[in-house]
């Protein structure tokens, strides 16, 4: 399904990665205030940030495994 709706509404990205709310933070250099918005659906995350984050952690993700 359309995945930006889950790493928005919910914590199902950083569950996948194996990441804490500061450690996604820290990475996207997205306030943890702003996550907890998202994932406690006081606030929707855009769609392009979304791609942006998914984008960043599978870059992150190929350069551990590599």
């Amino acid at each position: 399904g359309d995945w930006s709706s889950d790493v928005c509404s919910s914590d199902l990205l950083r569950k996948k990665y194996n990441l804490t709310q500061k450690q996604l933070s820290e990475i996207t250099r997205i306030p943890v205030r702003t996550i907890q918005n998202w994932e406690g659906g006081q606030r929707k995350c855009p769609p392009y940030i979304a791609e942006l984050v998914k984008f960043k952690l599978e870059h992150l993700e190929n350069e551990f495994t590599n």
